[in-house]
């Protein structure tokens, strides 16, 4: 009478009906596994996003407010930190060989020679232009993160399709 009723072991192989319960737990895993690192860059994504566009928005107020040594001299801090911080998400990257680390090195790369063009068009031009300018960096950088984290929200949906369409078969 203790035994499971469900479970005739006439009709049924035990060894069979473990198998396929290991499979199943095996299948989940690997979807969360799947899923955790996509759902982590699009957070990353959206944070850097709403960081630059933080900062860009400072920076169009420190515009204004800030004497031209001042600015020049926050500008040239900024520049070394971006530098410096590039530099290390390179060389971490490459020697973990993970290439997301390295994508993100590159993107602050570009994030930090953008903001040294600026602070060169800075010494150059009048402050108008430069409002313009940095409201255009600020608009193409949200652009960009926006579109990645779409990209990899699409690319979630397309692996989880596949292991859907893995599943039945």
């Amino acid at each position: 009478m203790g035994e499971n009723k469900l479970v005739n072991k006439e009709f049924f192989d035990v060894e069979v009906l473990d198998k396929i319960k290991e499979e199943l737990k095996n299948n989940k895993n690997r979807e969360n596994k799947e899923k955790h690192p996509i759902r982590l860059n699009i957070f990353i994504n959206l944070c850097v996003a709403i960081f630059l566009e933080f900062f860009y928005g400072v920076m169009i107020q420190a515009t204004s407010n800030m004497s031209f040594e001042k600015f020049v001299i926050d500008m040239n801090v900024f520049i070394t930190f971006g530098t410096i911080f590039a530099i290390v998400l390179l060389e971490w990257g490459y020697r973990k060989k993970r290439n997301t680390y390295f994508l993100y090195g590159v993107e602050a790369m570009v994030i930090t020679f953008v903001n040294l063009a600026i602070s060169s068009l800075y010494r150059s031009q009048n402050l108008s232009t430069l409002y313009t300018i940095y409201i255009g960096v600020a608009v193409v950088v949200l652009i960009y993160y926006l579109a990645k984290s779409v990209f990899i929200g699409i690319k979630r949906k397309k692996i989880e399709t596949e292991v859907d369409n893995k599943d039945i078969n």
